[in-house]
């Protein structure tokens, strides 16, 4: 789990341990493997800590909706405000399909991000 400021500034980069075992890292595409998450805090450590960074904050991400249903923080009222890029028109396909983050990152801002393995920061 990552969060970073407007300006890039990474407030928090954790594995997450997992509940349940792992069947398949998909380690080719996200780079992570048992020894990165064996020692890693729990889920609801990392929760906690990312609940006090984000609360009472603007929380804007890339269909952001997905990551935080999976923490558990879809209904979490904590947020000053939710904010999902791909809620916006100017940020799809002209077709409405959704634009993937690095293509986004690409166009929008001139930047190259998550060349090779997935970064969450």
């Amino acid at each position: 789990m990552s969060l970073v400021t407007e300006g890039g500034k990474c407030l928090l980069d954790s594995y997450v341990r997992p509940a349940e075992k792992i069947t398949d890292y998909l380690s080719d595409i996200s780079g992570i493997t048992y020894t990165h998450i064996k020692n890693a805090p729990d889920q609801q450590t990392v929760i906690a800590q990312a609940k006090k960074i984000m609360y009472n904050k603007i929380v804007v991400g890339h269909t952001v909706w997905k990551d935080l249903e999976v923490c558990g923080l879809s209904h979490w009222k904590g947020y000053k405000a939710l904010i999902d890029i791909n809620d916006y028109a100017e940020f799809k396909e002209t077709n409405g399909k959704l634009v993937s983050l690095k293509n986004l990152a690409a166009r929008k801002l001139g930047k190259q991000i998550q060349d090779g393995r997935h970064s969450s920061v």
